[in-house]
């Protein structure tokens, strides 16, 4: 085959889906999958017919002009995207980007250094669906007066104690690890520019990291709250409410979101979209294929996954960990130079 040559850092979950997208893609030639101790990267290699390492920094090569894909824990990511752009290729990188904003920062130096692309899986956006959401809304010219995000996942203890890497150094919990993109999903579809924010973070479970979130971001489209856990949730869902004058409009899902105006019973129409069947994990191959054509053609990407249109759902999450650290006090966004930012880490 010929067509972009590609190689995969991780071969956990998201590993997984960027490896089976990229190998599937017409434009790009998978060429290795690169993974920890564990055996896993021998497996997907050997599954997919490519070439498997197994260990995360040795071994792997990207041609000039190629694509690396980093979807390995969240404290490397940082040094794996430089050693991608440094051998000028394109960087797919699975969400957080960094775990801080000094890494955060560094990236967006070396990138536009480089001239290459980095694109960050917010896969919630990567729907012709949630484009229609956004333009929607963008559209309307309403004031929006609020955002309610809701996010409750089902985590037993086994998900923290196969934690892969140090739970601290990795970067936090439910806040960076999953409501991140509900967080970042709400500010692609409404365009609001984050100001303040505060937010209290705790643990249920005797772990480093915490387990439920509540925070309030002020915005230039009002207050945008968000309330997320991983802990005792009966259900799993994920909801965006977003409050204008005559109607709201909700967003319902995780893995395919839907979205519908409602103008009388707000709770009926969630119901009504979460009973909808969802397939499992388009938003990868999605992305992927967003990007890759993108790269080639050199113009901006369909679902706005690019690196400085991920900065503010990401500067927002750092301002969050500031804040809970000096006890919910708010914090401003995207004010603090990079080496004042601290890294997120153990619950309040």
């Amino acid at each position: 085959m010929t067509g972009l040559p590609a190689v995969v850092l991780g071969a956990g979950k998201s590993g997984a889906q960027l490896a089976q997208a990229l190998h599937a893609h017409p434009l790009v030639d998978l060429q290795a999958v690169v993974g920890g101790s564990s055996g896993s990267a021998s497996e997907l290699g050997r599954h997919l017919g490519v070439a498997a390492f197994n260990e995360p920094d040795d071994g792997w090569h990207v041609p000039s002009g190629g694509i690396v894909a980093v979807a390995s824990p969240h404290e490397r990511h940082v040094s794996q995207v430089l050693t991608g752009l440094a051998a000028s290729a394109d960087v797919l990188v699975d969400k957080p980007v960094a775990i801080d904003g000094h890494g955060f920062d560094r990236i967006a130096a070396a990138t536009a250094a480089s001239g290459r692309g980095v694109s960050c899986g917010m896969v919630q956006r990567c729907s012709p669906d949630m484009v229609r959401c956004r333009d929607y809304l963008r559209e309307r010219g309403e004031k929006i007066h609020a955002v309610a995000v809701s996010q409750f996942l089902r985590r037993e203890s086994a998900y923290y104690t196969g934690w892969k890497g140090d739970p601290r150094a990795a970067g936090g919990g439910v806040l960076l690890n999953q409501a991140i993109h509900a967080l970042d999903l709400a500010l692609y579809l409404t365009g609001a520019v984050p100001s303040v924010a505060r937010a209290t973070l705790r643990s249920s479970r005797p772990i480093q990291v915490e387990d439920h979130v509540h925070a309030a971001v002020e915005t230039d489209q009002g207050v945008l709250s968000l309330t997320a856990m991983t802990c005792a949730a009966a259900e799993e869902s994920q909801v965006i409410r977003v409050f204008l004058p005559t109607e709201t409009v909700v967003i319902v899902g995780s893995e395919t979101p839907r979205w519908r105006r409602v103008t009388s019973s707000v709770e009926e129409a969630i119901a009504e979209l979460a009973a909808r069947p969802v397939p499992f994990g388009p938003g990868h191959a999605t992305w992927v294929d967003d990007a890759v054509r993108a790269w080639l053609s050199r113009t901006p990407a369909l679902y706005e996954c690019e690196l400085e249109l991920v900065r503010a759902s990401h500067e927002v999450v750092y301002a969050l960990y500031e804040s809970a650290a000096q006890d919910g006090a708010a914090v401003s966004v995207a004010s603090r130079g990079p080496s004042g930012r601290p890294v997120p880490g153990g619950a309040s």
